[in-house]
């Protein structure tokens, strides 16, 4: 059994500290960068959610306070076109979130491929192949038996067989392939893995990347693998370096920051907004007379920006995956305002964790003008990705107002 077998998880919170011995420390920093930082109580790793398995053989289930893990995992297939159809899976089990974001998505995916095998039977695919036989089938391949001297007792006949090693069944395959070599997904899917490992026995795992990035459709007949694929492909795209001839490695971790701006833009996306707006903006000079412009400029990405001809602009947006209102998240956004000429913006944080929810104004221009500072939520448990749909619309609604209440967000 290999060590990390032995090993009890380590349950981690996102941005708060931990002890790492100085070989996982510098390890793991090798793989995430300045997403782990060392603070007087330890470690830290920022923006991160997942699961490690490091050097040591010690266990990291890295978890958000703001979000469980069915969450995230709804939360995926809302923001990534290739993960929609975990739709198809319905509402996120409850019992799930006591375990991490991948040894979540490795249960369902056994559990899923359980049920859809033992329904519909592993997938295959007719080819026509030349078998020697004694007894007549399909049609003879009369050049091949001439060959062999026309010996009747292996007489080449071409026959149709249905193959089981198909794109999908390969990929499946080689999802158990990984779930199997990581400690994590070994225990979480005991129970599934003898019985889809005998399914699957005839099935060389074979990763097909056409599927993991969705340019390759299932055929009419496979259509009720959709969900199942959905969880494979986060399990494919993250699962790292994995265990291989027991080396450990990187498991699965998703940049949760990123998730949470990128759900954002795709909210206002539906009401017109411009996603990432990386415009140039000019600096200012404050001299005695007053405030002028300077020639210097510098991009600096919004991540969403509504332009004065939207109903409802000037107004630039920005998400904030934070539980309370930082002085530099508010310096920031007053440049912003002031860079685009604009006097109204909107932070976007996590819902149920702002403690105070008062807007903030900063006069500029000698105190003539002002930039206003509106704080809204997103709440982030939704657990199928309907949920994620309407929790998308409200925020959008709270922002813009009844311009807004007859748009559907997606």
């Amino acid at each position: 059994m290999p060590m990390s077998d032995l090993c009890p998880p380590q349950d981690v919170l996102d941005g708060q500290p931990f002890q790492l011995s100085a070989l996982d420390e510098a390890w793991l920093r090798r793989r995430v960068g300045g997403l782990l930082v060392r603070q007087d109580g330890g470690c830290v790793l920022r923006r991160l959610v997942g699961d490690v398995v490091l050097p040591s053989g010690r266990r990291l289930r890295v978890r958000s306070a703001k979000s469980s893990a069915a969450s995230l995992l709804s939360w995926l297939g809302f923001c990534d076109p290739t993960l929609a159809d975990i739709r198809l899976l319905g509402h996120m089990p409850e019992t799930a979130s006591d375990g991490s974001l991948g040894e979540l998505a490795a249960a369902l995916f056994c559990q899923e491929l359980e049920r859809v095998l033992l329904r519909d039977g592993t997938m295959r695919r007719y080819a026509r192949t030349v078998e020697c036989t004694a007894d007549i089938r399909g049609a003879i391949d009369f050049g091949r038996l001439a060959h062999i001297g026309g010996d009747v007792s292996r007489i080449p006949c071409r026959v149709w067989r249905r193959m089981p090693q198909t794109p999908l069944n390969g990929t499946l395959a080689a999802t158990l392939q990984c779930i199997r070599r990581h400690a994590m997904y070994r225990v979480t899917c005991a129970r599934w893995l003898p019985k889809l490992d005998a399914l699957l026995s005839d099935v060389r795992p074979i990763v097909d990347y056409r599927l993991v990035a969705g340019t390759l459709q299932l055929d009419r007949m496979e259509r009720g693998f959709d969900g199942v694929l959905a969880l494979a492909r986060i399990l494919l795209r993250t699962h790292g370096v994995g265990e291989g001839a027991e080396r450990t490695g990187l498991a699965f971790l998703v940049n949760i920051e990123k998730l949470f701006e990128k759900t954002v833009a795709l909210a206002f996306a539906a009401v017109g907004a411009s996603p990432n707006n990386s415009e140039s903006i000019g600096y200012f000079r404050v001299t005695g007379e007053g405030i002028e412009r300077t020639t210097t400029t510098e991009h600096m990405p919004m991540d969403v920006f509504l332009p004065p001809s939207h109903p409802c602009g000037p107004l630039i947006i920005d998400a904030k995956y934070k539980t309370e209102v930082a002085a530099g998240n508010l310096h920031q956004m007053v440049t912003y305002c002031i860079g685009r000429g604009v006097r109204r913006a909107v932070m976007v944080f996590p819902a149920g964790h702002l403690v105070d929810r008062r807007s903030y104004e900063f006069p500029i221009a000698g105190g003539k003008d002002a930039v206003r500072i509106d704080l809204a939520e997103l709440a982030t448990s939704g657990q199928d990705v309907g949920a994620w749909h309407s929790a998308c619309q409200k925020l959008v609604g709270d922002v813009l107002g009844p311009w807004t209440s007859a748009l559907r967000v997606g």
